[in-house]
């Protein structure tokens, strides 16, 4: 399983370089060691994010993507190194596209913490979340055990071998919604 790499995407916009230094050529080196010690399957854990420029629903695994934030295209030029490693030595990849993954232990630390830890901070401090734009918003949310079973089913299907799969719960909630039942949750409803 290769779930390293930068993902906070103010970081990686500030520094490309260090964006492409960490999520490209550190899975060259995964995947290098992983070919010269002949591991079966390598799972790849790759982001919804490459998707950032399409217009068309739902999304798909064959859609060719074309994204240009440095996240995104860092994530995109992985999975090529991927499908090169799969085309020229034969390795077995399968590629995993997470969409927005929430349960305990979210990290919430960072300057840039993902949605769902920066709302519930802000509710726990009693602040009022900076929400961009109307709110309305989609996003699709799986929770991390949802995610753990299918990357156990990636690493031991038959059929998984060299895909590419599409990881969320296939439902789209705004971000007013992820709010207000965060709010409701720790009982700070308007």
């Amino acid at each position: 399983f290769h779930f390293a790499g930068m993902n906070s995407l103010p970081a990686c916009q500030s520094d490309p370089v260090e964006t492409f230094s960490v999520n490209v050529t550190g899975t060259v080196n995964v995947l290098e060691i992983a070919r010269k010690c002949n591991v079966k399957r390598v799972i790849f854990s790759s982001s919804s994010a490459v998707y950032e420029n399409e217009k068309s629903f739902p999304l798909t695994e064959d859609m060719q993507v074309n994204p240009t934030l440095a996240y995104s295209l860092s994530k995109k030029s992985a999975e090529d190194v991927c499908h090169e490693y799969q085309e020229l030595y034969g390795m077995d990849i399968v590629i995993l596209r997470f969409f927005n993954v929430y349960g305990p232990h979210m990290d919430f630390r960072r300057p840039n913490p993902p949605f769902i830890s920066y709302i519930l901070t802000c509710l726990l401090k009693d602040r009022v979340p900076v929400l961009h734009s109307d709110g309305n918003q989609a996003r699709d949310m799986i929770y991390i055990d949802d995610v753990l079973r299918l990357c156990e089913i990636a690493l031991t299907h038959k059929k998984a071998g060299d895909q590419i799969f599409n990881v969320g719960s296939g439902k789209a909630f705004s971000i007013n919604e992820v709010y207000k039942q965060c709010a409701l949750s720790l009982g700070k409803e308007d």
